[in-house]
């Protein structure tokens, strides 16, 4: 309900292109795919994502992640397939567009989008990539309960290893 006034009220005083109104359109979208309201997050989201890609461009990271959260809902509501052509959207365009922490984060979430819906080879060629980018979070790799579905297999413990070893490197990296 906070979330609704609030834009409400930014759309009217900052108007609907306003970086905080689109921030805003993304807090209330992730809201509601939190609360299982996929349909109306999606429809959030999608709104979001054609103002920022006409007023940011296709390769903003703001754009980028936008893409990559309604990737994440459709893939909450069932539509993976539909979710898994913008994972690759976004992955096409981080590249072209050498945003690499756009890259890692967005591979991540394919990864736990592919895992929570049982495409675990796609879920485990995505988080190797991931890792092979940059990721190093092999504490929250290992507890994220998207991943669940992959704990147990052996090449899901070689790649907390293999994030853990990456960890290592990035702390005594200065």
């Amino acid at each position: 309900t906070l979330f609704r006034s609030v834009l409400a009220i930014e759309r009217r005083v900052l108007g609907p292109e306003h970086a905080e109104t689109l921030m805003m359109m993304s807090n209330l979208a992730l809201d509601l795919t939190r609360e299982g309201q996929y349909a109306e997050a999606e429809k959030l989201f999608a709104e979001t994502l054609a103002i920022e890609r006409r007023v940011l461009g296709a390769e903003h990271p703001q754009t980028l992640q936008s893409l990559q959260w309604e990737a994440g809902v459709l893939s909450r509501d069932g539509r993976y397939g539909d979710a898994q052509v913008l994972f690759r959207e976004a992955i096409q365009t981080a590249r072209k567009a050498n945003q690499p922490g756009v890259l890692v984060n967005t591979l991540y979430n394919f990864a736990c989008a592919a895992a929570r819906t049982g495409h675990r080879e796609e879920a485990f060629a995505n988080l190797g990539q991931a890792i092979d980018h940059g990721f190093a979070s092999a504490g929250a790799m290992a507890a994220d309960n998207d991943l669940k579905p992959l704990r147990g297999d052996p090449r899901f413990e070689a790649l907390v290893v293999k994030a853990r070893q990456r960890e290592a490197l990035t702390a005594r990296t200065p």
